[in-house]
């Protein structure tokens, strides 16, 4: 896994693509402090569970408007990025999320339509059918890493390379959990919201037919369409890593102002053990899909200087 300090983006050239980053960078902000409004205000009152949902409901209360900023520990330093370096530590971690990703084949590695040739001695990788035009928000979706629903969702998004804000709603949630509940008016989980078209529902598979045909060809691959055959591998893909990012980590409450930002794809096992971390404490964060033959990995590479992920910002912090 690789943790890089960076002291801003890497500017691009050209006025426009310069105005376009910073009217980019104003547009997420502002989304962030509308999500964080919305919680402020969630706080003031209680969430109401719904009697008909199916699943657990979250008898938690809503986040504390009041709590600690994010503080960078003392003497702490990222480490050095190093390719494919597993510390004896993490094995366990890593082979439960290889073997859970194996589960799926390994879906969500290539992005919809991959395709790959020789340019100038170079291998190139690209997407024949990804459409040019892109949403112009990221979509937000409220889940946990350890749901196998929300797997098949995350498992599309990383295909169809779209951006996405992530608001994890871990068992015991405080934070986004009861947030979810108020605005869809269920306790189930995944909850997707597509601010381009207006949106919001729930039902895994509905979703993933919603971002093929909106986002995609409109053909859902088979993987990803295979009915209870796919909830059956997914549901033992989860299995493999038990209940991480499950469930909130600890009593700590420390909510940051504005969203982490995460380079990262669904069947990485170094990826999956990050966003477990970020689900179990409540991290919201920008997500940045970069299975083979996304643009995205260019834009990495061109941000800091080489292409490894997972690689995760906090705008909070500056690491």
């Amino acid at each position: 896994m690789a943790f890089v300090v960076t002291g801003g983006s890497i500017g691009r050239s050209g006025g426009v693509a310069a105005r376009r980053a910073a009217q980019c960078s104003a547009r997420r902000v502002a989304q962030a402090r509308s999500i964080r409004s919305t919680v402020r205000a969630c706080a003031e009152g209680s969430a109401e569970p719904d009697a008909n949902s199916t699943e657990e409901t979250s008898t938690t209360t809503a986040a504390p408007s009041s709590v600690p900023k994010p503080v960078i520990p003392k003497g702490f330093s990222p480490p050095e990025p190093k390719t494919f370096m597993v510390r004896p530590s993490q094995l366990l971690e890593i082979v439960g999320g290889s073997l859970g990703s194996a589960m799926r084949g390994y879906t969500g590695a290539l992005v919809s339509g991959y395709s790959a040739g020789i340019k100038d001695g170079a291998i190139v990788e690209s997407s024949t059918n990804l459409p040019e035009k892109r949403p112009i928000q990221p979509l937000q979706v409220f889940e946990f890493e350890a749901c196998p629903f929300c797997r098949k969702v995350r498992e599309a998004l990383t295909i169809l390379d779209l951006e996405a804000y992530f608001y994890p709603c871990p068992k015991g949630g405080q934070r986004f959990r009861p947030l979810a509940e108020q605005m869809g008016g269920k306790a189930l989980f995944p909850y997707l919201i597509d601010p381009n078209t207006d949106f919001a529902g729930y039902e895994s598979t509905e979703l993933v037919k919603y971002l093929f045909q909106t986002y995609g060809d409109g053909n859902v691959p088979l993987t990803l369409n295979l009915g209870q055959v796919t909830d059956v591998s997914s549901g033992f893909a989860t299995l493999f890593r038990g209940s991480r990012g499950g469930k909130r980590a600890g009593s700590k409450l420390v909510y940051p102002e504005l969203p982490l930002e995460l380079w990262s794809y669904e069947p990485s096992p170094f990826c999956k053990v990050v966003r477990e971390a970020l689900c179990e404490l409540e991290l919201p964060y920008l997500l940045h899909n970069t299975a083979r033959g996304s643009p995205q990995r260019a834009v990495l590479k061109e941000r800091v200087g080489r292409f490894q992920v997972p690689y995760l910002e906090d705008p909070n912090t500056g690491v």
